[in-house]
């Protein structure tokens, strides 16, 4: 048996890579930071159900490829809703996943999909973004009882009341891809359905998660 050197302590890495991103101990500001992009990113990434920080930061490239707008609109819903859920104290492995971080994004570009991106219409999304927080702690705390998912139903929520709210908010201007209430009619089907429609509405399909 060999002898024990009771001087001799573990090695604590503070900051490592891992296949889906970082893990950070401690709790100094700089590593607090690291640990909020991380969780952030892994939000982002939450959206496709993906705990994985390299991810949510392709999902991000993605969509700023497609739009400087809603790019801006994912990265601020996802930091005002995780921030809101460090500053309420939730379940650190819960934030950490990215868990508050998806229904923010969600809720932040579809507002800005059918608004106007004003300043007012900004501070509607922060707003939103918050709510979606506080829903998602209320609807993890109903649903436990039947260890049933939340998902994205905060999201759903909180979209459908803030996108109502809006014909009673005479400062918010509507992009008018927002259809207004009206009768059926009748749907008409143009052109030849190809091979490279299909493969262009699959991958569009994908990307409509993210509108």
């Amino acid at each position: 048996m060999e002898p024990v050197d009771s001087h001799s302590t573990a090695i604590v890495i503070p900051v490592k890579l891992t296949a889906s991103g970082l893990v950070v101990d401690g709790d100094s500001p700089s590593r607090q930071l690291l640990g909020f992009i991380d969780a952030v990113l892994r939000g982002i990434g939450q959206v496709m159900l993906q705990n994985n920080s390299y991810a949510g930061l392709l999902f991000l490239l993605g969509i700023f490829y497609n739009s400087m707008i809603f790019g801006l609109a994912v990265l601020v819903g996802v930091v005002v809703s995780t921030a809101t859920a460090m500053l309420l104290a939730v379940d650190r492995s819960l934030l950490r996943a990215g868990m508050f971080g998806f229904n923010g994004a969600l809720v932040a570009i579809a507002l800005l999909y059918f608004l106007q991106p004003d300043g007012l219409t900004w501070s509607y999304v922060v707003l939103a973004a918050a709510c979606t927080t506080v829903l998602m702690a209320a609807m993890l705390n109903l649903l436990s009882v039947w260890k049933m998912p939340v998902l994205t139903a905060p999201f759903v929520f909180t979209a459908l009341g803030f996108l109502l709210a809006c014909a009673r908010f005479g400062r918010l201007h509507s992009t008018h891809v927002l259809p207004t209430a009206g009768l059926p009619q009748a749907a008409a089907v143009e052109g030849v359905v190809s091979v490279s429609t299909v493969l262009e509405g699959l991958f569009n399909g994908v990307a409509q998660v993210f509108f």
